[in-house]
C-alpha cells in the first residue's frame, strides 16, 4: 500500500520543524507496523478532520446552495450543522451581519468562505473546520470569523499574533533514517505549496488567475 503522510498543524512552524517533525512521525508508524509499539496511546493521533475536501470553486457548484457572491440578510438555520465555523457563528450570531456584506479588495465575499459550512452539515463526531479562505485579504477582512475558527483549530497558537517563520536551512533536518532496515520505506517524495502574491486562493480564483498561476 502507498500512504500519503503529512502534518496538518503548520501555523507557527518552519519549513525545518515541519520536515523534522514529518520525519519522527514516519517512524512511529513504522514502529507501529511492526508491532513495536503495543500501548495504542503511544501511537500517532489520527486526524480526520484534516481529511476534507476545499471547496473547489467549480461554476457547476456555485450555482447550487449558499450563494458565493453576497450572504442573504438572514443567517441560515444552522441548527442541526456540526463544524467549527457553525460553532462561533451559533456563540456569536452578529459577526454574521458584521461582515456579511464585505469584500476584500480582490472581490471575496463571507459567502464565498463560508459555503461549504453552510451547504454541507457534517457530523457531530467529525467536525471538520467549515470555511476556506479565498485570498489573503481573507484573513484580515473577515477576522472576527477567521481568527476564532483558527484558535479552535490551532489551540496552540494565538492567532491574533502568529506569524509564519521560515528556515530553509537544509542541515537543520535531521539525518535519521526513517526506516534503518530498508523493507518498508520504498519512497520520499517532498511537496511544497505557497500562494501566490496578487493571486486568489483555490476556492476564489479564476480560471484565467489558474493559467497565470501556471
Amino acid at each position: 500500500d502507498t500512504w500519503e503522510v503529512s502534518c496538518p498543524s503548520r501555523l507557527g512552524t518552519s519549513e525545518v520543524e515541519q520536515a523534522n517533525l514529518l520525519v519522527r512521525g514516519c517512524q512511529e508508524l513504522l514502529k507501529a507496523e511492526a508491532g513495536e509499539v503495543a500501548d495504542s496511546s503511544s501511537q500517532p493521533r489520527e486526524a480526520a478532520d484534516d481529511c476534507q475536501e476545499q471547496d473547489g470553486g467549480w461554476e457547476e457548484y456555485e450555482d447550487e446552495g449558499f450563494p458565493t457572491d453576497e450572504c442573504p440578510e438572514e443567517l441560515p438555520d444552522l441548527s442541526e450543522h456540526h463544524s467549527m465555523m457553525v460553532q462561533v457563528l451559533r456563540e456569536k450570531p452578529e459577526i454574521y451581519g458584521q461582515l456579511r456584506s464585505k469584500v476584500t479588495p480582490l472581490g471575496v465575499s463571507l459567502a464565498r468562505c463560508i459555503k461549504t459550512g453552510i451547504d454541507n452539515v457534517g457530523h457531530a463526531f467529525l467536525r471538520t473546520i467549515g470555511m476556506v479562505a479565498g485570498d489573503a485579504d481573507c484573513y484580515d477582512v473577515f477576522r472576527e470569523l477567521f481568527d476564532p475558527v483558527i484558535s479552535e483549530r490551532h489551540a496552540h497558537v494565538d492567532a491574533e499574533s502568529v506569524c509564519h517563520v521560515t528556515d530553509m536551512d537544509v542541515r537543520r533536518v535531521v539525518g535519521v533514517q526513517m526506516d534503518p532496515s530498508g523493507s518498508r520505506v520504498v519512497e520520499v517524495r517532498a511537496k511544497i505549496s505557497r500562494n501566490i502574491t496578487g493571486l486568489r486562493f483555490l476556492p476564489a480564483c479564476s480560471l484565467e488567475e489558474r493559467r497565470e498561476a501556471e
